[in-house]
């Protein structure tokens, strides 16, 4: 399956063909924002800080050069 990334910010808009709102749920410091921060932003900090709270995130893509889908 091939797939690319759009990358997106307040004042983007895209129309999507499907929208999926991800929650991710666990114990503390095992790396959820970490995911989160990876596929996001395609980075990764082995010295994340701890996240206090709730972090949202936005995360487009295209299937098959024939869907689009937001995360």
């Amino acid at each position: 399956m091939e797939h690319t990334l759009i990358p997106v910010n307040n004042t983007t808009e895209i129309n999507y063909d499907a929208l999926f709102k991800v929650l991710v749920i666990g114990d503390t410091r095992v790396g959820k924002s970490s995911i989160l921060v990876r596929l996001i932003e395609d980075k990764f900090n082995e010295n994340h800080n701890v996240t206090i709270g709730v972090e949202f995130g936005n995360y487009v893509m295209n299937i098959n050069k024939q869907h689009t889908i937001q995360l």
